[in-house]
């Protein structure tokens, strides 16, 4: 019985963290790598989409709809190369977001600001 009421309250509280995540606006990535970043999701402006195209290409991003590139995977690791992330672009504002491609991700220590600096195609 308390197996399954921990159980419970551990998905609830996985559920309850991923909807904050989706409910909290994208910000705009700082100049300086963060040394933690608490619910990342980064949204940038890019030169050209030709470019941006090549580097989501480079990063491993494949498209999934019309605007929309992700890679990783549901059970990746909590490594930037291996869990799942979106990308979003608004080619009319010329921005993309970056985000978790499942429920969300709690915390970034640089790794994901890092990506965003290679596809605005910034390197520090």
């Amino acid at each position: 019985m308390n197996l399954t009421v921990a159980i419970v309250a551990g998905g609830l509280a996985v559920v309850c963290l991923g909807v904050v995540y989706r409910l909290l606006p994208s910000r705009t990535p700082s100049q300086k790598k963060p040394v933690i970043a608490v619910f990342p999701k980064y949204t940038f402006p890019y030169r050209s989409i030709e470019t941006l195209h090549e580097q989501l290409a480079l990063q491993g991003f494949k498209q999934s709809a019309e605007n929309i590139y992700v890679r990783g995977n549901v059970l990746g690791d909590f490594m930037a190369n291996w869990v799942k992330l979106k990308i979003s672009i608004d080619q009319n504002k010329q921005v993309a977001t970056l985000q978790s491609g499942v429920l969300g991700i709690a915390f970034d220590t640089g790794d994901l600001w890092e990506i965003v600096q290679t596809l605005r195609g910034e390197t520090n």
